[in-house]
């Protein structure tokens, strides 16, 4: 999983990989959920094994249901998991929707976004991932620079910081901050370009075991 490979992606390409791991494959979106949360656990044990509290931040689109997902995986696995929900909940995804449902079959809870983050061992960014081509704005913005401002915990961000392109590595306004960046299905440009290395971190990638 944590092996970078050679080949790079645009978000076109990546959403074409997914596409067909579906239709050719028969791999649903929520088992690819389910795999990238159990591998962005896999990545906060490698990385920090000794944490034992978990900050979630979910936005509304996939990146936020992955967050979820990996709430509900850290929950099971007994850490202390804390989940803040940035945007209006009714705006979910369908399968986002799902994955915040099971999350609160758990028992954990769902927190909105006040402007402060509790303190926790690691800081999760699931708020936009690659999918953005606009400055952040609202809570989304606040969002991002309350994980800029909690410079005691580690940043895995999820699929690409929240903020930066994907395709060029663009940060239109303000951009997470990453300690180590996890991506997924299809290795991103934007990680690599403009100013994407200087927010990523150190780089993962897990393509969720999509045949090659």
């Amino acid at each position: 999983m944590l092996d970078v490979p050679h080949d790079i992606h645009t978000v076109q390409q990546t959403r074409e990989l997914e596409r067909i791991a579906s239709e050719a494959y028969n791999i649903s979106s929520s088992e690819l959920m389910t795999r990238a949360g159990s591998s962005a656990l896999v990545t906060i044990k490698y990385h920090w094994p000794k944490a034992e509290s978990i900050l979630i931040i979910c936005g509304n689109g996939n990146n936020g249901g992955d967050g979820f997902e990996l709430a509900r995986q850290a929950t099971k696995a007994k850490y202390n998991v804390i989940v803040i929900q940035v945007g209006d909940k009714s705006k979910l995804t369908n399968i986002a929707t799902a994955a915040r449902e099971a999350l609160l079959t758990t028992g954990c809870k769902i927190q909105p976004f006040n402007d402060k983050l509790p303190a926790a061992d690691v800081i999760v960014d699931a708020v936009m991932g690659i999918g953005i081509n606009r400055e952040p704005i609202g809570e989304y913005n606040a969002a991002i620079i309350a994980i800029n401002q909690a410079k005691g915990s580690p940043v895995l961000s999820l699929d690409i910081p929240s903020g930066i392109d994907a395709d060029t590595g663009l940060a239109f306004g303000n951009a997470v901050e990453a300690t180590v960046c996890l991506n997924y299905v299809g290795l991103n440009l934007g990680l690599f370009t403009g100013d994407g290395p200087n927010y990523c971190g150190k780089v993962h990638f897990d393509s969720l075991k999509i045949p090659s």
